[in-house]
């Protein structure tokens, strides 16, 4: 058996290709500290290649050794709204590590693994242009599965403790994520009693306002009559309210019940942000 790749890689080639498996992003970080961000091959147990991987790695923001888990690509035609319980508590993988900051991205083994410490959420524009990111310390080191897995409710528990890095100067002031300084919560519902706002992904410094201050994993109006939820939900929607185009980017799921849609020009909708989720 071989010992671990790390100790017998020249690291120069580490994560390079299948042969030259890396244990993972943090390894690349340590014994390849000069590398830029990207695709690399993995094999987490050390010793046989025959299951390696390829990951996205982020290299070279706040300290690096960051996993790709997921991407949500808010333009591409697929939409992970609030109801899109497989894509939000699912192990399953989602797209390839080439491709996975051109359009939707999931990566099960990050996503439902626990043990990290830390979560980072970049803002960009096709993975070419990073708008923008922040980093929080978790609150514990459970699987994002798990996370997102928990009951919706009003008064949820944050899963982030405190900012560790940032960096939002260049972010629209009707992003409502990565913009704000709080922490983030899972699985909220917010706004009117009969007709509530739900998000994956919400930050404690939003109001709860009625049909406003957004997230990811969105859906509006989620009114319960019949099952269906009146208004469409997004991959991601920004602070701006509905009547006034609350999706960023153009994917939405259209409503179970009125197929009624948000606008189709002007506000966060024109953002075209998309959402990549690390875990280290």
């Amino acid at each position: 058996m071989r010992g671990p790749v790390s100790q017998v890689v020249d690291p120069s080639l580490l994560g390079n290709d299948r042969t030259t498996a890396a244990l993972g992003c943090g390894d690349l970080r340590t014994n390849r500290p000069t590398a830029k961000n990207g695709v690399f091959w993995v094999d987490p147990n050390g010793n046989d290649h025959s299951d390696a991987y390829q990951v996205v790695c982020e290299l070279e923001t706040d300290g690096g050794g960051w996993t790709l888990a997921m991407n949500l690509d808010t333009d591409d035609g697929n939409t992970h709204y609030y109801l899109d319980t497989t894509w939000w508590t699912g192990t399953g993988s989602y797209g390839t590590a080439a491709g996975a900051l051109t359009g939707d991205y999931k990566l099960g083994s990050a996503f439902g693994a626990s043990g990290n410490t830390r979560i980072m959420i970049r803002v960009h524009r096709e993975g070419i242009d990073q708008v923008g990111y922040r980093s929080w310390a978790l609150t514990n080191t459970n699987a994002l599965s798990t996370v997102f897995s928990a009951g919706l409710t009003r008064s949820p528990t944050a899963f982030t403790s405190s900012t560790t890095a940032n960096d939002v100067a260049s972010l629209n002031s009707a992003e409502a994520v990565v913009r704000p300084v709080g922490n983030l919560f899972p699985n909220m519902i917010w706004g009117a009693g009969g007709t509530p706002d739900w998000a994956r992904i919400r930050n404690s410094a939003m109001a709860d306002a009625d049909n406003a201050n957004w997230g990811l994993g969105t859906q509006m109006d989620a009114q319960n009559t019949g099952g269906m939820p009146w208004y469409p939900g997004c991959d991601a929607a920004g602070t701006t309210p509905w009547k006034t185009y609350m999706c960023i980017g153009d994917d939405n799921a259209v409503s179970l019940s009125n197929g009624d849609r948000p606008g189709s020009t002007g506000g966060a909708k024109d953002l075209q942000y998309d959402y990549a989720i690390y875990v280290r």
